[in-house]
């Protein structure tokens, strides 16, 4: 609720990057957290109040998992829109 919970994951994805674990930053962790929100912050309390690192850490790193998944989907089906609009429209000019 203060701003912990979107500072946190993205100093450690800062950090991944550094230590060369990430090759890019095409991750934005409070995208991937957003969408479970209400979890997300039961776990991060749970985790500063009773220590229960595993819990969170496991939900960082699915919620990281998936986001990537879904980011590496995304980037292909682009680069194929991309080429198919290179094809069928190499040889037209712009008017405007």
């Amino acid at each position: 609720m203060d701003g912990n919970g979107r500072l946190g994951p993205l100093l450690i994805i800062l950090y991944l990057t550094s230590e060369g674990y990430l090759e890019n930053l095409y991750t934005y962790p409070s995208a991937c957290f957003n969408h479970h929100k209400t979890e997300y912050v039961e776990r991060v309390h749970a985790m500063s109040q009773e220590g229960a690192w595993d819990e969170w850490l496991t939900l960082f790193l699915e919620g990281l998992r998936s986001h990537a998944e879904i980011s590496y989907d995304r980037t292909h089906r682009l680069r194929g829109l991309q080429e198919r609009y290179k094809t069928e429209y190499a040889g037209s000019t712009n008017t405007d």
